[in-house]
């Protein structure tokens, strides 16, 4: 995953409709971008704790990116009953290349166009690391909510 202090590469991503949108343009506050993808484990285990750092919205922009189709992820998010402002990296992933995506979910802090934080996989350190990060940034107490049952590590 492209490390902290890089400047955000310049990619494109698709809206359920089709419309493309350069992830420059949506960073007007700091955003937490995560990609994932509807078949993996790791990103099922996660992204019910990650849906809680929307708690931080509107200090915090939360976007996901999801490398399938808008029918299989809007299946997956009700499945989980999650709901994250989402677009797409369709095939051939040029968002996720750009970012070296190796594994998902894969998550990376932007601001001020540069990526401040990074990470993948399901690392419950981590997770605590990020969300007292997304709580200053919003000027609120960190709480890592839906944690307390998940293994300290699982690769993605």
């Amino acid at each position: 995953m492209i490390e902290s202090g890089n400047r955000v590469p310049d990619t494109r991503l698709l809206d359920r409709d089709g419309r493309r949108y350069a992830l420059y343009d949506l960073l007007d506050r700091p955003t937490l971008v995560i990609v994932f993808k509807t078949t993996c484990s790791t990103c099922r285990l996660a992204l019910p704790v990650f849906d809680h750092w929307r708690r931080y919205e509107p200090a915090v922009k939360i976007l996901a990116v999801s490398q399938d189709p808008p029918a299989l992820t809007d299946a997956f998010f009700e499945d989980l009953g999650v709901g994250f402002e989402t677009l797409y990296d369709e095939p051939p992933y040029a968002m996720s290349n750009a970012f070296g995506v190796i594994a998902v979910p894969s998550l990376a802090l932007i601001e001020h166009g540069h990526v401040t934080w990074s990470t993948h996989g399901w690392m419950r350190a981590k997770a605590e690391e990020l969300e007292t990060l997304l709580a200053t940034l919003a000027g609120r107490k960190p709480a890592l909510v839906g944690a307390d049952d998940l293994p300290v590590l699982k690769p993605g």
